[in-house]
């Protein structure tokens, strides 16, 4: 006999009075849900506030309104009649004359090329004999005209800020006066060779012997080259400190090997016996890496002037010019990085004397002015009975001029660049931190600009270079700033590919939770309708 089967008890409609009521809603659950999201909510601001980029507003109308900004040097040129002046009629119109001349040739420099330094011209004349005893502009040039030279002067004489100019009557004087001064005073643009510009540059002078322990009872072992330095360089360094702060060292090395052979010459066809370096072995002079060309640690740029002496079985050793013939001078520049000077002493020599170095000495003069890109004067020999600006180891006013307009014009062109690469990269990049100190060094690279340019109005040329050296200083250490830098490299796809783990596994419960509650009280609330508004 088989047993009864079990029967499920029987469910009544949902619509019958006799349905049981649904669960209770859970207040519970709910209250959970919500302080959730609460929190969420009342932390998003902090988590907003606290996130969020800091970007200070740059002043961008100002760094604009300097892009395209001219900035002019003014001169100021003295008209002086001499002993014997040149039948010029009018000296007032003749100075006018002479700077629309002047104007002109600035204009034909500004469309040759765009950027080049622009000179504001001024022609004035005497009112004595003496010169303009008043209201002379600081960096005012006197010229002295006459129409033929006499035996103390030259046709053309040049002292610190005077010119002394005999003009030929057979050209016009208006157009000779102007080439003169135009050529005398416009400083050329620097070439590839001057090294960047820098506040503080450290000059390292180094005696290297090629193999001293091959020598028998060795090679120089000593050299006087603090005297040789005090004797030959130090009033050219003085000159030069208006514009750079220069920091000397010197060393020895023993041992300085060619990373070639110097290839023996032919004195059948060059004249001479010994041996030569061939142009292209130049670059690879410097053997840097078996030198000991080290400084102290440093970040200022350095100059390596350096004194080579080639050993017995290489010497004497010379250098070949690009024309094929041998370099009168046995001395050759590294654009941007230094010079040397070879040196043949005698073979007992042990200690190279003051005396012994000031040839080499004029060979390092010449290479650290073309290093610093001190403009040479053009053809105008000096008067025998002026003292000579070259011979006493003194720059001529005219050339000290030049090199801080050179370097005025080139800190003001770059720190206004810069500032406007700074601009550039934060429009560009929008969650770029701006802090206080990068709008701080931004606005006082902009009031050194405008310092600079006051100083050039009045004629303080070593002013201008000084603030204008700073300008660039803050303006490289705005763009260059750490807390701009890095997010140069942080872009939002890496912000993304932090935040979503992270707040990826705690959303996806507390939205679906959220979705659900929802559903359930839209079904709660689609039953009281169809129960007519009653509580279920």
């Amino acid at each position: 006999m088989s047993a009864p089967k079990s029967s499920s008890p029987i469910q009544p409609p949902s619509d019958s009075p006799y349905a049981p009521p649904p669960p209770p809603v859970s207040c519970t659950r709910l209250a959970i849900i919500a302080s959730f999201w609460a929190v969420i909510l009342l932390g998003v601001p902090y988590w907003w506030q606290s996130t969020s980029t800091l970007r200070l507003p740059l002043p961008e109308n100002r760094i604009e309104a300097w892009t395209g900004r001219e900035v002019a040097f003014p001169v100021e040129i003295v008209l002086a009649p001499g002993p014997d002046p040149p039948p010029v009629g009018d000296w007032d119109i003749f100075a006018g004359e002479v700077q629309a001349l002047l104007a002109g040739k600035e204009r034909e420099v500004a469309q040759a090329e765009e950027g080049e330094l622009r000179l504001n011209w001024r022609v004035l004349v005497a009112e004595t004999p003496e010169g303009r005893a008043s209201q002379l502009h600081p960096n005012s040039y006197t010229v002295r005209l006459t129409s033929t030279p006499y035996p103390e002067i030259t046709s053309h004489t040049v002292s610190q800020r005077g010119l002394h100019l005999a003009l030929p009557t057979l050209a016009p004087p208006a157009q000779t006066l102007a080439s003169h001064l135009h050529a005398l005073i416009h400083p050329p643009p620097p070439s590839l060779r001057t090294a960047k510009y820098a506040s503080h540059y450290r000059l390292v002078f180094s005696l290297m012997n090629q193999d001293a322990a091959a020598e028998e009872g060795g090679r120089v072992r000593d050299w006087e080259i603090e005297g040789a330095v005090e004797a030959y360089l130090a009033p050219l360094l003085t000159q030069l400190r208006t514009a750079h702060n220069l920091t000397i060292e010197s060393q020895i090395v023993h041992y300085a090997p060619l990373s070639f052979s110097p290839k023996p010459l032919n004195s059948s066809v060059d004249g001479v016996e010994g041996f030569v370096v061939e142009p292209d072995e130049l670059k690879v002079f410097v053997n840097s890496g078996e030198w000991s060309l080290a400084s102290a640690v440093t970040t200022d740029p350095v100059l390596h002037l350096i004194l080579y002496i080639p050993a017995s079985y290489n010497s004497p050793l010379h250098i070949r010019s690009e024309d094929g013939s041998l370099a009168p001078s046995a001395s050759f520049l590294l654009p941007q990085f230094g010079g040397v000077t070879l040196v043949h002493p005698s073979p007992h020599t042990r200690t190279l004397t003051a005396a012994q170095l000031r040839r080499p000495m004029q060979q390092i003069r010449t290479q650290l002015l073309t290093l610093l890109g001190v403009p040479s004067l053009p053809t105008i020999t000096l008067s025998p009975s002026s003292p000579s600006s070259s011979s006493a180891g003194t720059l001529s006013g005219f050339s000290l001029d030049a090199l801080l307009r050179l370097r005025t014009h080139a800190n003001i062109g770059e720190a206004r660049g810069t500032l406007g690469s700074v601009v550039k990269v934060v429009r560009q990049i929008r969650e770029m931190r701006v802090g206080g100190d990068v709008r701080g060094q931004v606005e006082g690279a902009l009031g050194e600009l405008e310092l600079a340019v006051r100083a050039l109005d009045w004629g303080g040329l070593e002013e201008a270079v000084r603030h204008s050296a700073r300008a660039l200083e803050l303006a490289e250490k705005a763009f260059f700033n750490p807390g701009m830098l890095a997010l140069l490299y942080f872009p939002d796809e890496h912000k993304y590919a932090v935040y979503t783990p992270l707040f990826g596994p705690v959303a996806v419960p507390l939205v679906l939770a959220l979705v659900r509650e929802g559903r359930a009280w839209r079904d709660r609330r689609r039953r009281r309708r169809e129960n007519g508004g009653k509580e279920e």
